[in-house]
């Protein structure tokens, strides 16, 4: 089900497809390589993106002579990244694909997890090929925070079938946890900047909080709770080390 979705998300040149304005994505791979970087003391020696898409961020690792490559379930975008952008990317799954990977320092899964249907399988699976004291990246919408609980249940990562799964702080720690991986840093308002992150704040605090008020004033004018799921949320910014 998923390959057949996804085989149609990608599509045409750079901006074509469902995956909405992904030029604009390039813009968060610096920030995104250099917290790999940090989170690391060092540039990668060997990295993976899991559903690298298109292979924009993998473009971003090349261009700084890292050792790089993708894992994308879609065939269009990784034959786009390897025609394209001249990337080593296979069309796959982790698990189909783990025999023929070599280990890793460093694997990424920016905005990933929450397409899975079995998100703790893949990242067992993740792990399984990360050198010791290797880390992973994750990034996924936040769900069970201030914001969900305000709107509960309609923030914008709660949309099947694109999104599977809804990730609480305490639910990815877990995740890891079952997937033999130790959390070692959590951001719960992920933003590619400082600024950015304080500005999504009190953007969804006022909209959340309006939203909200009209929603209660709509149930005692009508006698009933309705809400329609809305484009603001939280976002989540995960490492986890292989032991």
């Amino acid at each position: 089900m998923l390959t057949a979705f996804y085989s149609n998300y990608h599509s045409g040149g750079v901006n074509d497809g469902n995956y909405e304005q992904e030029s604009k994505m390039r813009s968060h791979h610096l920030e995104q390589l250099r917290r790999v970087k940090v989170a690391l003391g060092r540039s990668p020696r060997n990295l993976l993106d899991i559903g690298c898409g298109k292979g924009f961020f993998l473009e971003t690792c090349a261009s700084e002579a890292i050792s790089c490559k993708g894992l994308e379930i879609s065939d269009q975008a990784a034959d786009f990244a390897r025609t394209n952008l001249g990337l080593d990317v296979l069309c796959g799954d982790i698990h189909g694909a783990k025999s023929q990977l070599p280990t890793f320092d460093a694997i990424t899964m920016w905005g990933v997890i929450e397409h899975l249907a079995n998100p703790v399988a893949v990242l067992r699976d993740a792990q399984e090929i990360l050198a010791p004291g290797g880390l992973l990246f994750v990034t996924t919408g936040l769900g069970d925070d201030w914001l969900d609980r305000l709107l509960p249940g309609v923030n914008q990562w709660y949309d099947p079938p694109q999104h599977l799964f809804v990730f609480s702080a305490d639910g990815m720690r877990k995740s890891f946890e079952r997937a033999g991986l130790e959390l070692v840093f959590l951001d719960q308002n992920y933003d590619r900047t400082k600024i950015r992150s304080v500005t999504r704040f009190a953007r969804n605090a006022i909209t959340g909080t309006m939203l909200r008020l009209a929603a209660e004033i709509g149930r005692l004018d009508s006698g009933r709770f309705e809400m329609t799921r809305f484009p603001i949320a939280n976002y989540l910014f995960a490492v986890a080390r292989r032991p």
